[in-house]
């Protein structure tokens, strides 16, 4: 109900929305099911109704995290999906979300991936005007990614997609260059990949 502090609590699941958060009063509902794996899946109504404000959400492992660093909450309704980093807290790991739909407590072990785009080690880029990396990540989030060209910071601009780019500069003049990229997701996972190329 608008106006009042909404609590929900199980074994498994804990969340409270404060009096601001809802509009409108509505009939909560609440399922546990099982993924293919047998492990939970909670569904907490859906994303329809609107919440003004995050809340935090905690669940219970029903199976065994072996680095609690690694765990984050997947939140989905329909296509739409969300990743979350969460933190472990007695026995809880805990994250903040905006909407209702389904979550599920997971363990990310994958790096990131990086691929160059059109560009490859050893080549000589004397012709290319940028050098771009489509990189990705199982959660879909990229925390930072970073490059250095001989040992020396080098700016790679993002174009709101999954593409860093870099176009040439005074920084990469004609000769041999080292250029060493890194990607880490949310939870730490990390990639990096050296290449060596001529202008």
């Amino acid at each position: 109900r608008p106006g009042n502090v909404n609590v929900f609590e199980n074994e498994f699941v804990q969340f409270y929305l404060n009096e601001k958060a809802l509009y409108d009063a509505f009939y909560f509902r609440y399922k546990k099911i099982l993924d293919a794996g047998g492990r939970n899946i909670f569904q907490l109504h859906n994303a329809l109704v609107p919440i003004q404000n995050y809340f935090t959400l905690k669940i219970k492992s029903d199976y065994f995290i072996t680095d609690t660093s690694k765990a984050v909450i997947l939140r989905s309704y329909g296509a739409k999906k969300d990743y979350v980093k969460a933190v472990f807290e007695k026995g809880w790991y805990k994250a903040k979300f905006r909407e209702f739909g389904n979550f599920q407590l997971l363990q990310d072990n994958t790096p990131p991936s990086i691929t160059p785009i059109g560009f490859y080690e050893g080549m000589n880029a004397a012709k290319l005007t940028r050098i771009v990396f489509s990189v990705k990540d199982n959660t879909e989030e990229i925390e930072k990614f970073t490059a250095t060209l001989n040992g020396k910071w080098l700016r790679f601009t993002n174009d709101k997609g999954r593409n860093f780019v870099y176009k040439f500069d005074e920084l990469c003049g004609p000769g041999q260059h080292e250029l060493v990229v890194t990607a880490v997701d949310q939870v730490g996972n990390t990639t990096t990949k050296t290449y060596t190329f001529t202008r």
